[in-house]
């Protein structure tokens, strides 16, 4: 059997700054890098990387979290 592990979460947000701002203030999760247009945001939790980007456009990509192994 494969062991598989998650090394990143993303969330489609649509408030970048304001959902880093959230989870780096209220969490303590350090922003490692953020994208100068505020369009996508990646935070240190620990065992993973939490990335935030800007949901776009789509209803459905704004609602959809990815996980990457």
């Amino acid at each position: 059997m494969t062991k598989l592990k998650a090394n990143r979460v993303i969330l489609f947000v649509k408030d970048v700054p304001a959902m880093a701002a959230f989870y780096s203030g209220k969490l303590g999760l350090q922003v490692k890098e953020a994208s100068r247009d505020k369009k996508w945001a990646d935070l240190d939790a620990g065992g993973l990387m939490l990335g935030l980007h800007s949901g776009g456009k789509s209803a459905k990509a704004a609602r959809a979290p990815k996980i990457v192994f």
